[in-house]
């Protein structure tokens, strides 16, 4: 046994544990760290039925061989299990090294019971760290009651691979009370078997509040231009803006009336559009001219409109 436990196989003679001479046979079985021993008394192998003990030895190494054979089919299940858990475990700790790592926010829910959260989303909501974020009652106490009926059409249409958006912005509410905007991306997993959905979150306040920020800076802009266009349009003389290249950037309802042209008319088009050849080339030079001295004179015009009536400018 000594010699098979040490990974050799043969026969051998000598004194078993009773003193007798014996023939034994040993084969080791590794896979189970054991071994096999046969054997078979020398009185025997040397009496008349010889060949009964020469049949006895015979089954002793079959029975070894298809013993070993044996061993080997059960015990090979029993590895690629071991193997197969190994592998689980190691993939189920880079999981977690790299989403309790990663800088955005990981929550794992069923129908709203959390499952999982990372430290980041801990972080982002104001907690303390993952279990307490794990001990609220529902992933819907950090939305808004007002976000809670559009939250489950979601979810639903999600689980059931219909109609459901991947990203979408949201109010999510702090511990404290207060709101913090995240862009959140969601996907359907699965979690111990079943059915869960993976939301990863990214702060984006900052970008939401630089938004509004510009969207009131167009407003404002919005406002002012409808308040001088305003103005100008009610002023009671003829007001134009005319770019370098002799093209009316705006003109006033009262230049329009005065040519008998809508202003649509007028914008865009240059001296030449509107005035006869002669009047616009006269007007052109005295652009011109104030341009390129920057001296600003009042300066009278006459010219006809479109139907040909005489009109006056300063």
């Amino acid at each position: 046994m000594h010699r098979a436990l040490s990974g050799m196989s043969g026969v051998m003679i000598g004194a078993d544990y009773r003193g007798e001479k014996v023939l034994a046979a040993y084969e080791p079985v590794a896979i189970l760290n054991a071994g096999i021993v046969a054997k078979i008394d020398m009185a025997e192998i040397h009496a008349p039925f010889i060949k009964a003990g020469v049949a006895s030895f015979m089954g002793a190494l079959v029975i070894s061989f298809w013993g070993a054979v044996i061993f080997r089919r059960i015990s090979r299940p029993v590895l690629e299990y071991e193997r197969t858990q190994k592998a689980l475990q190691e993939s189920e700790r880079r999981f977690r090294n790299l989403v309790e790592g990663s800088i955005q926010g990981v929550l794992i829910h069923r129908d709203f019971n959390l499952l999982f959260a990372n430290q980041a989303i801990a972080d982002m909501l104001g907690y303390d760290g993952p279990d307490e974020v794990l001990r609220l009652d529902s992933l819907l106490d950090v939305f808004p009651v007002s976000m809670h009926a559009n939250v489950r059409h979601n979810k639903d249409a999600r689980i059931r691979g219909g109609d459901a958006p991947e990203i979408y912005d949201i109010e999510c509410i702090r511990k404290d009370g207060s709101q913090v905007w995240v862009e959140i991306r969601l996907a359907v997993i699965d979690w111990d078997g079943e059915q869960a959905i993976q939301g990863t979150y990214g702060d984006i306040t900052e970008r939401k509040h630089s938004e509004s920020e510009k969207e009131t800076a167009y407003q404002k802009l919005r406002e002012q231009d409808r308040l001088y266009k305003t103005i100008l349009d009610n002023a009671p003389g003829p007001i134009t803006l005319m770019a370098t290249d002799g093209r009316y950037l705006f003109a006033n309802k009262a230049f329009a009336d005065s040519l008998g042209l809508s202003i649509d008319n007028i914008v865009g088009k240059s001296g030449f559009d509107i005035w006869p050849n002669k009047i616009a080339a006269k007007y052109g030079e005295r652009d011109q001219e104030i341009l390129k001295t920057g001296d600003a004179k009042e300066v009278a015009t006459a010219g006809t409109d479109s139907k040909g009536n005489k009109v006056h400018f300063a």
